[in-house]
């Protein structure tokens, strides 16, 4: 997956190590890309879009891609956690709307 593929809206991506996941392959033969910092996007200078996969590397895990005011890792303001791929785009886009909609541009 490229990150040129997604409509960011007005996020800039600050870190991306998901180039070499593939949605249509199935989350075993990939587990070795799955980790706990695979996304993140910053959206104004104060929300946050982070996507990991927890416990990293472990086939019972689960991504989490959640949307936080900067320092308050605690008080997500959204939050999915999901392990089917097919998921992975409309979680994503909700995410991105979520965030977008949490800036005053």
């Amino acid at each position: 997956m490229k990150k040129s593929e997604i409509s960011w809206k007005n996020g800039v991506v600050t870190a991306w190590d998901i180039d070499e996941l593939n949605l249509d392959k199935s989350i075993e033969s990939q587990i070795d890309l799955l980790k706990e910092d695979l996304m993140q996007v910053r959206f104004g200078n104060t929300i946050i879009l982070d996507l990991g996969w927890y416990p990293e590397f472990d086939p019972r895990g689960q991504f989490v891609l959640c949307v936080v005011r900067e320092r308050e890792w605690e008080k997500p303001i959204f939050q999915l956690k999901f392990r089917e791929l097919s998921q992975f785009m409309p979680n994503l886009n909700r995410a991105i709307k979520s965030a977008d909609g949490y800036v005053s541009y």
